[in-house]
């Protein structure tokens, strides 16, 4: 990779960076299969891995200049850092979700499952020496009363099969019999993580951090094209972001920690528990109110912070549909207990570790089978984005209509999902905090909506050529 780095960078001059950067990513990833999914030696394992060097060493000079020619001569340093950090990010994102896939693949080729190791020596050589398999009854308690034939202190009885690693992760698949959640061993659930953070060296990555890494970097980047579309520059979504999103974060944590204090400040809890943002809880209503006063920090472009919450609604609701998934690592946002297919395995986990607790057998401690409410939220979020791309076209909306929608079209979802959660959370007259908070923001969305559709009548911004595809509207 080394050696071929310098020669992918004069081609990236002398021809552009798209050639090489296809070159060296169809290589890489033809490397990537034979390594997976073939039958090989040690001689072909060298080829593979020699292949894929030179794939990244064609793509990574190549992939850089065309980022670094997007930025202006005066960002080259701010270019370099975001290039650094997204590819640590990458770098972290793809050990994670390979060991995370291999894994429960492994769990799931023991137990018979669909997923099995590909057809080869090191799959092979994996699955025979590295991993052990266990199999033991349990009792779960839901109702307080011991089902028949259950010897435990009550609830379903089952059996499951665990699966334990080298580095001691443990994944489970359990088939329960029993009360009022009763399943077979033909039935189907959705499987949570039994680690929500790694370590490298003495650094812990925590994965809901990375979900909401990729969440900013998806926002940024919907933003920063969608402003530029109508004639923005793109640097000035990038100047944003640098005192937006550190405020928006901020903003989110506040929210959280002003609704829960109790969380951080009652005897027994430890108050700097507040800063560990990686421990869940980032109020969105909160990361937009003081994302939007990072925004309004900045010297002001003409029709700029009108312009880019239109644009960059699109973009935040993607970024959520994307952080919503570090609750899945957390083991999280979930409903009521639930046989449906789709049902969530949730673990007991331990802070501390970040890992699930076990119980002497060694297997992780599952609370319960629950509506995975994280996934309808980000489920959500993918059809309101998808909403607000395809109305934004089709009606040509201002800035004002296309936040307000958004706003609107979220909270009508987080409604919803509000009143199926069964966590933990504050309550005023019988309904959670968020529920109501949702509600009356829905309102004023709709509201707001409603008024500025039908004025549609504003400053324009750079490219618009007509008043009714101005972007500002009603937006100060």
């Amino acid at each position: 990779m080394g050696l071929v780095a310098p020669v992918a960078g004069l081609l990236a001059d002398r021809f552009g960076a798209r050639l090489p950067a296809s070159a060296g990513m169809g290589l890489a990833a033809a490397a990537l299969a034979v390594l997976v999914f073939s039958s090989h030696d040690l001689w072909v394992t060298a080829a593979a891995l020699a292949a894929m060097g030179l794939g990244l060493g064609l793509f990574t000079p190549a992939n850089n200049a065309s980022v670094a020619a997007a930025g202006h001569d005066h960002q080259a340093g701010m270019v370099s850092g975001v290039l650094n950090m997204t590819r640590g990010v990458g770098t972290s994102l793809g050990v994670a979700l390979g060991a995370l896939a291999y894994s429960l693949a492994n769990a799931l080729g023991n137990s018979g499952g669909a997923a099995r190791f590909p057809d080869s020596d090191f799959g092979s050589r994996w699955h025979s020496s590295r991993s052990s398999v266990s199999r033991q009854p349990y009792c779960h308690s839901w109702d307080g009363a011991p089902p028949q034939g259950c010897s435990g202190p009550g609830g379903p009885s089952g059996t499951r099969l665990t699966t334990r690693l080298p580095n001691n992760t443990v994944f489970a698949l359990t088939s329960r019999t029993g009360s009022r959640t009763s399943m077979t061993a033909s039935d189907s659930f959705l499987p949570s993580p039994t680690v929500s953070a790694f370590h490298v060296g003495p650094v812990t990555i925590h994965f809901y951090a990375l979900c909401i890494l990729a969440g900013i970097a998806v926002a940024i980047w919907l933003t920063s094209r969608r402003w530029t579309a109508r004639g923005g520059q793109a640097g000035q979504v990038l100047d944003i972001c640098l005192w937006a999103v550190p405020a928006g974060i901020i903003g989110g944590r506040l929210y959280h920690v002003i609704t829960d204090p109790e969380l951080y400040f009652l005897p027994g809890k430890n108050p700097w528990n507040a800063f560990a943002i990686w421990d869940g809880g980032l109020g969105i209503w909160g990361a937009v109110a003081l994302g939007s006063w990072g925004m309004d920090r900045l010297p002001q472009v003409e029709g700029i912070f009108g312009c880019v919450p239109g644009c960059g609604g699109t973009g935040v609701v993607f970024a959520q549909a994307l952080g919503r998934w570090g609750n899945w690592f957390n083991n999280e946002l979930y409903g009521d207990p639930t046989a449906l297919p789709w049902q969530l395995q949730i673990h007991q986990m331990d802070p501390g570790t970040g890992s699930a607790v076990t119980d002497p057998a060694g297997a992780p401690v599952v609370l319960g089978y629950f509506q995975p409410t994280f996934l309808y939220e980000s489920l959500w979020c993918v059809v309101v984005g998808l909403l607000l791309l395809y109305v934004d076209r089709r009606f040509t909306l201002g800035a004002g209509s296309v936040f307000s929608l958004y706003v609107a079209g979220y909270t009508a979802g987080r409604f919803a999902f509000e009143l199926m959660r069964s966590d933990y959370a504050n309550l005023i007259l019988g309904l959670r905090v968020n529920t109501w908070v949702a509600a009356l923001i829905f309102l004023a969305g709709a509201v707001a909506f409603a008024l500025l559709f039908r004025r549609r009548r504003s400053t324009a911004v750079p490219g618009d050529s007509a008043p009714q595809a101005t972007l500002t509207e009603g937006i100060s």
